[in-house]
């Protein structure tokens, strides 16, 4: 079974748009698949309702906002397929690649993420030039405060066995922008392999993220990662079992 989680928040008709989109793709690709859809708290104009929405989706309604990671983590909790995979409302990438990296996953592979910088990866619409600055910006932070050797930590399209996303999530603690770090993070030091695959961009929406404001939180929770490690916040033996699977090169 596969389940799709999608966090939501203050975007009622983009959601139900993307509810049509993705119910109807499911139906040809993966009819046994569920959807939940994380409401973040949104304002109550902006709401959904469950009468609204496909039959194959859950609707699950957070009482305040608290950001994308705490709403992923949600939704996570509430899936039951053996291949969990979460991606953002406006469903940017092209869906072929949910029953690709199903397939993965099926053939023993963990974690299969999306990658943007992979040669095979596309994009349709361009991208606003302060947000790429704003990326590129990003992942140097990255590598020079947690990790290097990761090209592409934001990407929101992130597949997961169901073994895996029950002994990952409920180790996380970052709930807003960072949060995607530390999940890479946190698979590295278990030596989890992450198979990367290309990706094709078909939506741009609006980012969230505001780099003058959001910087300071970005950096302390990324800062907070090596910590929460020495402490022993990451342990997990569940994950330390599933080893590091099987090798293959990216796309």
């Amino acid at each position: 079974m596969l389940s799709v989680v999608v966090p939501c928040y203050d975007n009622r008709a983009l959601a139900l748009a993307s509810m049509a989109t993705l119910d109807a793709f499911l139906a040809r690709r993966a009819p046994d698949a569920e959807v939940i859809l994380v409401d973040d708290g949104s304002r109550s104009a902006e709401r959904l309702r469950r009468d609204e929405l496909p039959a194959r989706v859950t609707l699950v309604q957070l009482p305040e906002n608290r950001g994308k990671g705490h709403a992923v983590r949600a939704g996570m909790a509430r899936a039951r397929g053996d291949c969990r995979l979460f991606t953002d409302v406006d469903l940017p990438y092209e869906l072929e690649a949910i029953p690709h990296a199903r397939d993965l996953v099926a053939g023993g592979f963990h974690a299969v993420f999306g990658d943007r910088t992979l040669r095979a990866s596309a994009a349709e619409v361009p991208l606003p030039l302060v947000r790429r600055a704003a990326s590129r910006a990003f992942t140097k932070l990255v590598s020079v405060l947690v990790v290097s050797g990761v090209p592409d930590t934001q990407c929101g399209f992130k597949v997961f066995s169901g073994a895996l996303a029950d002994a990952l999530f409920p180790l996380l603690t970052i709930d807003r922008f960072a949060f995607d770090v530390e999940l890479y993070y946190v698979l590295l030091k278990h030596d989890v392999l992450i198979r990367r695959i290309p990706v094709r961009l078909r939506n741009a929406g609006p980012s969230s993220v505001l780099p003058a404001t959001d910087g300071a939180e970005m950096a302390r929770a990324l800062l907070r990662l090596p910590w929460n490690h020495r402490r022993g916040r990451y342990r997990s033996a569940a994950l330390e079992a599933l080893g590091p699977g099987p090798y293959w090169p990216e796309g």
